[in-house]
């Protein structure tokens, strides 16, 4: 190579290295700038999903059923003892009778 050809590439090299670093630079500040951060929009997307976002349902365990089954069971038994105490009163009413 001649020395006017090196000469050429010693001044091209660095001033596209210098024009691409001020792309960038004006790249990076224009985002910046215009305030769309990507990781603050996806922060106040899910604090908005999180206000907007349904209740969960009931979950019903062991402790929430175990009063009704005894109410239950109560109510059963109550129920078989009515049929013989209505029949006391028949046994009653017909010796009366």
């Amino acid at each position: 190579m001649t020395m006017k050809a090196w000469m050429k590439i010693l001044i091209i090299v660095p001033t596209l290295c210098v024009a691409g670093m001020v792309t960038y630079a004006q790249s990076q500040g224009s985002s910046q700038q215009s305030g769309s951060d990507p990781v603050a929009d996806a922060a106040r997307k899910a604090r908005e999903d999180k206000k907007n976002a349904a209740k969960p349902k009931k979950v019903y365990t062991d402790d929430d059923v175990k009063p009704a089954a005894a109410a239950a069971a109560k109510a059963a038994t109550s129920a078989q003892a009515m049929p013989a105490e209505l029949r006391r009163r028949r046994r009653g009413a017909a010796e009366d009778g």
